[in-house]
C-alpha cells in the first residue's frame, strides 16, 4: 500500500534546534532582568524591565507588570549575573487582565546555556535560599 505524505519537503526533515536538541526542565528563578530590541527598523533601539520568573539552558519565561507589546526577536541582560546579551526569539505570549495585568512570555534562546551561567542566574536569585517556588515541572515543547 503506498503512502500518502502531506507537507512539504522541509515538515518531514529533523532540525537540530527543535528536534534532535535535549529538553530541559524549566526551573523557578526570580531575577531582574532587562531586555532589548530594535523598533522602526534599525533607527530606535527599546529597552524593557522585566522579571525572570523561569529559566533553562535552552528558553526563559519573562514577566512585564505592564501590558507591552514585545517584537519576536529581542536580547534578554540580567544584571545581577552579569550576563548579557543572549539572543532570544519569542515562542509565545500570554496576557493576564483579571487581577494584575501583565504579559508572561516564553522565550528560546538563539544559544545554549552553559552550565556556569545557569548557575550564576540561580545563585543571584531572589527565592529563599534552599527553597524551590513551588511550580509545575514545565518543558519547552516544539
Amino acid at each position: 500500500m503506498d503512502e500518502k505524505r502531506t507537507g512539504s519537503y522541509l515538515s518531514r526533515e529533523e532540525s537540530f534546534m527543535y528536534d534532535k536538541e535535549p529538553k530541559f526542565p524549566l526551573e523557578a528563578t526570580n531575577n531582574a532582568a532587562r531586555v532589548e530590541y530594535l523598533r522602526n527598523g534599525l533607527t530606535f533601539t527599546e529597552s524593557r524591565r522585566c522579571k525572570l520568573v523561569r529559566i533553562s539552558r535552552a528558553g526563559a519565561i519573562i514577566e512585564f507588570t505592564v501590558d507591552t507589546v514585545l517584537p519576536d526577536s529581542m536580547t534578554l541582560d540580567v544584571p545581577d549575573a552579569r550576563i548579557e546579551k543572549i539572543g532570544c526569539v519569542k515562542q509565545s505570549e500570554r496576557r493576564t487582565t483579571l487581577g494584575e495585568k501583565g504579559v508572561n512570555v516564553t522565550l528560546r534562546f538563539l544559544r545554549m546555556l552553559t552550565e556556569k551561567e545557569l548557575g550564576k542566574i540561580k545563585q543571584n536569585s531572589l527565592l529563599p535560599k534552599g527553597q524551590q517556588q513551588r511550580l509545575p515541572n514545565v518543558v519547552l515543547g516544539n
